[in-house]
């Protein structure tokens, strides 16, 4: 079998945030509040979030290490925050239409998803800016790759893009060395 990517929207290549924060009015900065607020988080919000610093340079990574027949991009629908259920289709299209601007060579395989950690198995990796998504993952049996972000417990190097970059490229060739080294995978 061959090992395959799933790849995280929001927070690791669309700078969702960033955009949630100019929508709430914070700016650039300060913590999100613990009850979220959805109104007016519409497809037009989904389909103009700003994409991440790294987004290039992260999916060119995944690409070269996988192939891009074995990339999903594997989001959330973000009903355990609080996101209506009846509004899905907002979610959806804006995700999927952002997806066709900014990284058309990924649309072939999209998954919008309440549970990430459904689509875990031992020959795939959660590309993840969300310790949750990413221990939930593991825990059903794939691995995780946490990209490091102010909001995770890798935030003291998510200062720069280039400290970013440094931890994701580290742990993928972690992973690719594991990979390569466990004969039934590669």
């Amino acid at each position: 079998m061959k090992p395959k990517c799933l790849l995280d929207m929001d927070g690791v290549i669309a700078n969702w945030h960033l955009a949630f924060h100019r929508h709430i009015g914070l700016g650039t900065a300060g913590t999100l509040p613990y009850t979220v607020n959805w109104d007016g988080v519409d497809q037009a919000f989904w389909e103009n979030i700003e994409p991440t610093p790294e987004a290039n340079d992260i999916v060119e990574l995944v690409i070269n290490q996988f192939g891009i027949d074995r990339i999903a991009v594997c989001t959330l629908y973000p009903v355990k925050h609080g996101y209506p259920w009846e509004r899905i289709h907002e979610c959806y299209l804006g995700k999927v239409n952002w997806l066709k601007k900014h990284f058309p060579e990924l649309i072939t395989h999209f998954c919008l998803t309440p549970s990430k950690w459904f689509t875990a198995s031992p020959w795939s990796l959660l590309v993840d800016d969300s310790d949750d998504n990413i221990d939930e993952f593991v825990e059903e049996g794939g691995n995780g790759l946490l990209v490091p972000r102010p909001w995770n417990s890798l935030s003291p190097n998510s200062g720069s893009s280039s400290e970013v970059m440094a931890v994701v490229k580290e742990s993928l060739s972690d992973w690719a060395i594991y990979f390569r080294d466990t004969p039934w995978r590669f």
